[in-house]
């Protein structure tokens, strides 16, 4: 390495032209063919089974893969325009969009339509014909006189056989509330010209109940929309053009809020934040550690010098990242922090040596990289164990993990080799001298030196104690969070929206999902399941297709047999007639409610009562001047909508069952795929994202079907995958760490003085980080190599110093802390911190800051451990102190 290294310093002009003419190509390179990838699947992987089989359920069902819009309105009818608006616009896009559910034409229910109804309501129906339907004949034919005397006949029947005394009071409400609502209608109509108003509205559900639409349990409209695009800058433009398109609708309906979320709306926005805070935070970190090593050193040129040949590891490193893997993940993106503050770290080492060279030679000019000592030695030893602890993630299961772990060792040996090979050659060629002379040795870093050399034992046991407190700390109040939707963004809509719809299982919800081959297998599975108390609900064909059809198409044979359409014109009455009529009526109605005085309830008599009123009004109302033209009016209204309403009944009567090949194309292909798959979502009856709660929901469903899918399994595999992956990565590194140092050290006994300082370190910031409250998640199993390689790191190089302080000569041997290398650490750390911290700040990703302040409580616990322990433990270890 001290041939390389001279040989490098003796040809600087030749290396630093090497070194900008490498690093114009790499920034060419990664500007021309870097991507950036926004699939969640491809960050985990296809070599997965559970990812294979999402992606291919994603496929054959597209809805489980479209952006979800909301409309929010104080009035739904506004939302039911605005969304309806919208869908016309996205049809007019079949180049970005291709498809969209908003609803159902109700015309396609034409002859179906009844088998919807509970059974109960066409029971009633079949009742009320019954009932009603020799009065309604009358009506169709002759007119509301012939109308009322015969529902004269009909009470007069009932009262002779005491029907009324038999009837229940809910029974004899509901008899009167048709008749009652009729004659109250027809006098409003008569006496002030009100609007015609079907009396048996109540009889026949409303074809808008029949639309598809969904609707959240708040009562706010959703339209499905699915992009064409998969992943990619495609994507974010149909993206883009979504909302673009919602805020031309939002103009045009005032007072109607459109909000769209759903997975490929999630990984736009998330990319966006993620991209954009990482470069802000880069940018922050390479000027703010400029200031801070230029108010430190009191220098201007070299901190920029050494900002830009970190820059260049940066530039190299995205080049091979654009050769491979091709693409940034969720992950890598944000890796050029990492990469910024391990390169300042090992160009500190550097320069500060060199500083503490040039002051050391008196006077001569341009020291060799050769002569930077044990520092050469150790800024390798720390780049290869960072690089070490990186690599090992490529024994994780995770794809976006194995990418992220080479990318990261590639650039810290690019640090290296920067930090060796051309910051000393840049050195060479810049005049000396290059400032004043070296800090002087500060009294706070003689006295605490000296306490560490006259108490190291004390000293040792109290970080010691210290470190395993926060060990314990951590074991019973740290948190973990496998919700990356609480990692997300709360300033984002679309996380905050995309937390309200999983909630909602109307609209979507946290379902798994599997795929039966034929109807009969279905109704099993789903019997099977809805049967497990786990399970809150099964969704299918099977919810969208009438249930009882054989009964409903019974009860509709009878209705069909009662109703009587009317073949010859119907003759006129007049208002006169109309008015004696309802005399008789009331006559006979008067008769009926004394025969159930003392059979009914009060209700019951107060319904009687109130109707025998409105029959007095429409009596006087029907005598009155000028009457007769608005009576025609309204009769002929109201006959024009019984024969309506009855042609509309025989025409529902014969309808003949209904199957999934009946359905509508845009209600059969959410629930039948291509070839006939049907799709099953089973939801949780409990909250999806209680770990406990998620995995008893999922073992119960695959104990009925092994093969299932969706996000719950997503979820819980993917935990799976990094904690598992994690754990075998940091046992690999720490055994190839552990392998490094005892080759690089040859002694079992250094080794373990600077495990013990990692060991410390880490036991400090995982103290640190649960009094604070942090909550950890999947992101932060990213950060756990560098944390260690930067632990390490920082005690090999308080190893090298002590060895180069106990063999060197006496002008060594000063307080660490005034040395090169005890600048370097704090100015290192602090720099770090800074970088780390500026991503913290500057981003509105909730699990990517928690991640950064995570990695400043690693980097800050390293440092005080590599600064406080390891040179107490070293000096324990030595035996007694020299004298001062």
């Amino acid at each position: 390495m001290t041939s390389a290294l001279r040989f490098l310093s003796e040809h600087p002009r030749a290396v630093c032209a090497t070194a900008l003419a490498l690093t114009v190509l790499a920034a060419t390179v990664a500007w021309q063919g870097l991507g950036i990838s926004t699939d969640r699947l491809e960050l985990i992987g296809q070599d997965h089974a559970f990812v294979r089989h999402y992606e291919a359920l994603r496929e054959a069902f597209p809805d489980l893969e479209a952006a979800v819009v909301v409309a929010g309105s104080d009035d739904p009818a506004h939302a039911a325009v605005a969304l309806a608006d919208l869908a016309r616009r996205l049809h007019a896009h079949p180049e970005a969009f291709e498809g969209v559910f908003y609803g159902v034409d109700p015309e396609a229910w034409v002859g179906k339509a009844l088998l919807f109804l509970d059974l109960a309501e066409l029971e009633r129906l079949d009742r009320q014909l019954a009932a009603e339907g020799d009065a309604l004949a009358a009506l169709a034919q002759q007119g509301l006189a012939k109308f009322f005397r015969s529902a004269a006949a009909r009470i007069e029947r009932e009262t002779a056989a005491g029907g009324a005394a038999g009837a229940g009071e809910d029974e004899v409400e509901a008899g009167l509330a048709f008749l009652r609502r009729l004659v109250h209608d027809c006098a409003q109509s008569v006496r002030e010209g009100s609007p015609y108003a079907a009396p048996w509205s109540d009889w026949l559900r409303e074809r808008d109940a029949l639309d598809g639409r969904i609707v959240t349990h708040d009562g706010r409209l959703v339209l499905l929309v699915r992009a064409r695009a998969r992943a990619g800058e495609a994507r974010a433009a149909q993206v883009d053009l979504l909302r673009a398109l919602m805020g031309e609708t939002e103009r045009e309906a005032p007072g109607v809020r459109l909000r769209v979320t759903g997975n490929p709306v999630l990984e736009v926005d998330e990319l966006r934040s993620f991209r954009g805070d990482a470069w802000i935070a880069s940018l922050l970190s390479f000027s703010g550690i400029a200031l801070l090593l230029m108010l430190s050193q009191r220098r201007v040129v070299l901190p920029l010098l050494l900002t830009a040949t970190v820059g260049a590891a940066v530039a190299w490193t995205l080049g091979l990242a654009a050769l491979w893997p091709g693409r940034l993940n969720l992950i890598s993106v944000a890796f050029c922090v990492f990469l910024v503050s391990l390169g300042v770290d090992y160009g500190l080492h550097v320069v500060l040596r060199w500083w503490e060279t040039q002051e050391l030679s008196q006077g001569v000019r341009n020291p060799r990289a050769a002569d930077l000592g044990e520092t050469a030695r150790a800024i390798c030893a720390g780049a290869a164990t960072t690089a070490l602890a990186f690599l090992a993630t490529l024994f994780s299961d995770v794809q976006g993990i194995r990418e992220f772990g080479v990318l990261a060792a590639v650039g810290t040996l690019l640090c290296l080799v920067v930090s060796l090979g051309v910051l000393p050659a840049v050195l060479r060629l810049l005049p000396l001298p290059l400032g004043v002379k070296g800090p002087s040795e500060p009294p706070l870093a003689r006295w605490l030196d000296r306490r560490l050399v006259q108490a190291p034992r004390a000293v040792t046991a109290g970080c010691g104690l210290l470190a395993l407190g926060g060990v314990v700390c951590a074991l019973s109040g740290l948190r973990y969070e496998a919700n990356l939707l609480a990692l997300q963004s709360s300033e984002q809509d679309s996380a905050q929206l995309a937390r309200e719809v999983l909630a909602d299982d109307a609209v979507a919800g946290m379902f798994a999902a599997c795929v039966v081959s034929d109807r009969a297998r279905l109704v099993q599975v789903e019997r099977e399941l809805s049967a497990i108390p786990e399970v809150g609900r099964c969704e299918s064909i099977l919810s969208v297709l009438p249930r009882e059809q054989a009964a409903k198409l019974e009860v509709l044979r009878r209705v069909g047999r009662r109703v009587v359409l009317p073949m010859a014109a119907p003759r006129a009455d007049n208002a006169d007639e109309a008015a004696l009529a309802a005399r008789a009526l009331c006559a006979a109605l008067e008769r009926a409610t004394e025969a159930a005085v003392g059979h009914v309830g009060t209700r019951a008599l107060a319904a009687l009562t109130a109707l025998l009123d409105e029959l007095d009004a429409l009596a006087v109302t029907l005598d009155s001047a000028g009457a007769q033209a608005r009576f025609a009016h309204y009769q002929d209204a109201l006959r024009r909508d019984l024969r309506a309403m009855l042609l509309r009944l025989a025409t529902e009567c014969r309808a003949a069952p209904l199957e999934a090949d009946d359905l509508p194309p845009e209600v059969r292909e959410r629930f039948v795929g291509p070839e006939g798959k049907l799709l099953l979502r089973i939801y949780p009856r409990d909250d999806p994202w209680d770990p406990v709660k998620l995995e008893a929901f999922l073992r119960e469903v695959q104990g009925v079907v092994a093969d299932v899918s969706g996000v719950p399994v997503q979820l819980r595999e993917s935990d799976a995958l990094l904690r598992r992956g994690t754990w075998r990565a940091l046992k690999l590194s720490c055994a190839l760490i552990v392998f490094f140092l005892f080759l690089h050290f040859r002694s079992l006994r250094v080794t373990a003085f600077v495990l013990a300082t990692l060991a410390v370190g880490l036991g400090w910031a995982v103290g640190a980080l649960t009094l604070v409250r942090t909550t950890v998640g999947p992101p932060h199993l990213i950060a756990l190599p560098l944390v260690l390689g930067i632990g390490v790191d920082y005690a090999i190089h308080i190893v090298h110093r002590h060895r180069e302080r106990a063999e060197g000569p006496r002008q060594l041997d000063r307080a660490l802390w005034a040395t090169s290398t005890g600048r370097a650490l704090w100015l290192s750390s602090l720099t770090t911190c800074f970088g780390f911290a500026s991503l913290g700040v500057v981003t509105h990703h909730p699990g990517l800051s928690s991640v950064a302040w995570s990695c400043c409580a690693g980097v800050a616990g390293s440092y005080l451990a590599a600064s406080l322990f390891a040179p107490a433990l070293l000096r324990w270890a030595d035996g007694p102190p020299p004298a001062y």
